[in-house]
């Protein structure tokens, strides 16, 4: 069986505006990474031995099947715009 993906999204709280003021890809948002591992803890080490993890702090979902993302969108740091296509496009 194939592990799951995770979809594991990075900010910087120093940077985050108010809460009322907050939106995706704002000035806090240092990227999005979509890992595949066996578990959460196991997707964010595996992020960071990729060089694909900027620091801050993470928050994830998961897991998602393999067959949800293309292959594409893995194990990279994904811009707010690649986020957002990723995201949405079929495989």
């Amino acid at each position: 069986m194939d592990e799951p993906l995770w979809w594991l999204s990075f900010v910087d709280p120093d940077k985050a505006p108010p809460l009322e003021l907050q939106e995706p890809g704002g000035p806090s948002f240092l990227g999005v990474a979509i890992v595949q591992a066996p578990t959460y803890l196991e997707a964010i080490r595996r992020a960071h031995r990729l060089g694909i993890n900027p620091g801050g702090e993470v928050a994830a979902y998961g897991p998602i099947g393999v067959e949800e993302i293309a292959e594409v969108w893995c194990h990279r740091l994904l811009t707010a715009d690649e986020a957002k296509t990723a995201g949405s496009a079929p495989k």
